[in-house]
């Protein structure tokens, strides 16, 4: 997932210093120690970032992030 994110947010060419807010729905509530450990090890932070239990659409999946990144005016997107 984590990779994912930071793929889209390369080709806008952005990464995780432009996410200004996420939320990450767990569909187990007990995943939320290994997945936040995870998060810090990929730099996924300083930011506000809710962790909420939820169904989610995929039953493969165990979680899935919504992130919002903000790129100042004039900086140039990935061509």
């Amino acid at each position: 997932m984590l990779a994912n994110i930071a793929a889209l947010l390369a080709g806008q060419g952005a990464d995780f210093g432009d996410v200004v807010s996420a939320i990450t729905y767990l569909r187990h509530p007990a995943d939320a120690g290994r997945l936040r450990e995870k998060l810090h090890e990929a730099g996924f932070e300083g930011f506000p970032h809710a962790l909420v239990a939820a169904r989610i659409c995929r039953p493969d999946l165990l979680c899935e992030t919504e992130a919002l990144a903000v790129l100042l005016t004039g900086q140039p997107a990935a061509p």
